[in-house]
């Protein structure tokens, strides 16, 4: 089973009309969180998404659009698809 499988039956066992995923507002939140202490956040971007470069972070200085379009770069994603693994991990965080 997945991490955010079983945070989401964490969540919901914790409360029932939780659906296991945070808003939107509770995530631009938690960017707002990682974006002012992006130093910190650098090292588990970089252990997520392996590619990202040191320089890359610099580069991204916590910029989640950024961000975004680096890993659609790197990883030949779409945009959705990085949208969500940065929500992801947004969540975890």
């Amino acid at each position: 089973m997945d991490v955010s499988l079983q945070a989401k039956i964490y969540l919901r066992r914790r409360n029932p009309h939780c659906d296991g995923f945070a808003t939107e507002k509770e995530t631009a939140m938690n960017w707002n969180r990682i974006e002012g202490n992006w130093e910190q956040f650098k090292g588990k971007a970089q252990v997520q998404w392996g590619k990202l470069t040191g320089d890359d972070l610099d580069v991204i200085a916590g910029n989640r659009k950024q961000l975004s379009g680096k890993i659609q770069e790197l990883y030949g994603k779409g945009q959705d698809e990085a949208d969500r693994e940065i929500d992801e991990w947004v969540n975890r965080h």
